[in-house]
């Protein structure tokens, strides 16, 4: 995508936004036009050449006494090494699954997104080699993205791949298992990389990208430090380093709403900043900047209440990890922050702790490229745990540490043995029974293993959509621990449109339609009209029940308008969710309701109620019920996983002709008896 293309995104921003834009693409133009990036690239490689020379003439092992390490480590613990090492004595982390995750990275046997990365031949940094599709080496603007294409290939698969996070795990092989080749490892990816994508030319340099890679980088270079191994990868990272800082430096994602590329950005300029201060002049500009915006950035992106402004939970979890690893090594480097940045981003890990179902994933709400930080465990990007012990042991909240009660191994790495302590001294708080995130509009409920999750708040993106979906009033339900009414999540962005606004569209999550119609209008693949704002939200308790109401008028733009107010029940003693929907209109109309099932369940419809079977365990996991009149169907749906995947699943249909005020019921009882 050119220049032009750029600056028409942008001509409908504030004033200060679309100048500053502007300015940046200009000067953008300018260097790509004058060949201004290979002669960058050219200055930050002589300066580099000087620690290869020494790292070839001294060995591995002498080099260290002379490689620039005092700045190291910036982001984990000085004695991060030995208790990891301690922790995975005593059992507290799974040593042989961590060594087995490093062994399978090694040995190129592990996924990106679900799909094999390819065991043999080059790496493929610039390909979708699900589909054989190759990108071509340009300008980094040079490329669309967004181009028509009859094959659904994606270009989030080789930006996964090039954010090199699966570095850190493969290097923590080598401190629970030393000898295994693993450094070796990484400096021949680390060098691969280097070859395959040229200085500002690969599809590899987007700024996002650039700077979640920047943070991988920082994370081994301390990694390496750590264990005074692997000089030449060291010398390699240090110099990859510095030329990360120099693109992002001059691509900063900055706009009027900012979001997870401008969070990642500014993030990944504080560590990089702090990592090469001392060896790099512009280092310290990128310092000052990241430590002047972080903070301020954290409380606009972080709601008060801890939910994240995208309302997507997998973009919570990442903006969540980015600004905690942040604000860890500003404390560590003496980089104030204030309380109100610490206490939303304790806030922001609580939400995760509230989010996880009784499976231990979080819901696929909105949005979720399977983008993650804390990658130390192996752990799935819907597995919110890695991020809630560290929360636990950094803000001592025994709280947390009562969500999940497994050590991550991002503890000793970046808290060291005090922060091991810490979480092994906390008495974990028992579950939570009923939270309201009225900020961020959501309410949840947990009863033993049932758990309840209701999408009260607007689209997201103050109002914009971005990562948001149409959701509003749509729930999740466990029973029995078992996830039962699902929110579908998001299958891809780029790849599909068609698929993606399926996805986020209002029949795919648990609400209703009217006429066929949106409740809120897509654009794009990024825009949601800020039609259907939640009002009248109530959460109250009635004994063992927990009652929420709420309306939208998304469809008041309707010619004859309709206002929809949905209340919901949660008996949790009779496990019995009841939902009564009032549709209040002039003259006659077409409801049809949805309920999305988990993978691996069955509708069994017998005249006004359902079966909601399990194939495996045989039995039945809920009865739901519906008023008379009503017209039923059990329907083909998909659910995604996790980015780029999507499984069958059934859809239960409910639909009604309406005329006037109308009140439509469902009920959905946890069960216990065989399949009928």
């Amino acid at each position: 995508m050119g220049s032009l293309q750029h600056l028409a995104k942008v001509v409908r921003k504030p004033p200060r936004v679309v100048i500053a834009r502007a300015v940046q693409e200009l000067r953008l133009a300018c260097m790509a036009g004058t060949g201004a990036w290979t002669r960058l690239a050219r200055r930050v490689t002589a300066r580099s050449l000087v620690l290869q020379d020494i790292v070839d003439e001294l060995g591995d092992s002498e080099a260290w006494e002379h490689l620039p390490r005092e700045s190291f480590p910036v982001l984990l613990h000085p004695e991060g090494l030995g208790a990891l090492r301690h922790c995975a004595e005593c059992g507290w982390v799974d040593g042989p699954t961590l060594i087995q995750l490093a062994r399978n990275i090694r040995d190129r046997r592990f996924q990106i997104m679900g799909c094999a990365v390819p065991e043999g031949g080059p790496w493929p940094w610039n390909q979708d080699w699900r589909v054989g599709h190759e990108w071509p080496l340009r300008h980094f603007q040079d490329y669309d993205y967004y181009e028509p294409r009859a094959v659904p290939y994606d270009i989030r698969i080789p930006w996964e791949l090039s954010r090199l996070w699966f570095l850190v795990p493969l290097l923590q092989g080598e401190a629970l298992d030393p000898g295994g080749e693993y450094v070796e490892a990484a400096e021949a990816i680390l060098a691969d990389w280097e070859d395959q994508n040229p200085f500002a030319a690969s599809t590899g340099w987007y700024p996002m990208e650039a700077s979640m890679r920047a943070i991988s980088l920082v994370l081994v270079l301390d990694l390496l430090a750590a264990m005074k191994k692997g000089a030449p990868a060291f010398a390699r990272a240090l110099r990859l380093a510095a030329l990360h800082g120099e693109f992002i430096w001059r691509t900063i994602e900055y706009t009027d709403v900012r979001e997870n590329h401008y969070a990642a950005n500014t993030v990944a300029l504080l560590l990089l900043g702090l990592a090469l201060r001392r060896v790099h002049g512009p280092a310290r500009r990128w310092l000052a900047y990241a430590t002047r915006h972080l903070a301020a950035e954290a409380t606009t992106q972080i709601l008060p209440d801890g939910v994240n402004f995208e309302k997507a939970t997998g973009y919570h979890r990442l903006v969540t990890e980015l600004f905690l690893l942040a604000h860890i090594a500003s404390g560590r480097h003496g980089v104030p922050w204030g309380a109100e940045a610490s206490e939303r981003l304790h806030r922001a890990c609580l939400y995760s702790a509230a989010c996880r179902r009784p499976d231990g994933l979080a819901p696929c709400v909105g949005d979720g490229d399977d983008a993650q930080v804390l990658v130390f465990d192996g752990r799935p990007p819907r597995d919110h745990s890695p991020l809630i012990a560290l929360g636990a042991a950094y803000f001592g909240c025994g709280r947390l540490k009562g969500a999940s009660s497994s050590l991550s191994a991002a503890v000793p790495w970046l808290l060291g043995p005090e922060g091991v302590e810490s979480w092994r001294a906390l008495a974990a708080d028992g579950a939570f029974e009923l939270q309201y995130f009225e900020a961020g509009g959501v309410v949840v409920v947990r009863a033993g293993t049932d758990w309840l999750w209701i999408d009260v708040g607007e689209v997201g993106l103050a109002g914009r959509g971005g990562h948001g979906h149409n959701d509003l009033l749509s729930f999740e339900l466990a029973l029995d621990g078992r996830p039962v009414v699902v929110d579908p999540g998001c299958y891809c962005y780029t790849a599909d449109p068609v698929a993606r606004d399926r996805f986020r569209g209002s029949a795919a999550h648990n609400g209703l339609i009217v006429d066929g119609h949106e409740m809120a209008e897509l654009s794009g693949l990024w825009w949601i009209a800020d039609d259907a704002k939640p009002e009248s939200v109530s959460v109250t308790r009635d004994g063992e029940a927990v009652c929420v109401a709420a309306a939208h008028a998304g469809y008041a733009r309707l010619r004859d308008p309709v206002r929809h107010t949905r209340h919901f029940r949660f008996d949790t003693g009779a496990r019995l969710l009841t939902l009564s929907d009032r549709l209040h209109c002039g003259g006659s109309h077409e409801v049809t309701r949805f309920l999305h099932l988990s993978p691996g369940l069955r509708l069994i419809i017998e005249g006004h109620r359902a079966w909601v079977t399990d194939d495996t365990a045989g039995h039945a996991v809920a009865e739901v019920e519906w008023g008379a009149g009503t017209r039923a169907s059990a329907c083909h749906g998909e659910v995604s996983p996790g980015y780029g995947q999507r499984e069958p699943a059934e859809v239960l249909e409910l639909a009604d002709q309406i005329c006037g005020t109308v009140t439509l019921s469902l009920s959905i009882r946890g069960a216990g008896r065989a399949t009928p």
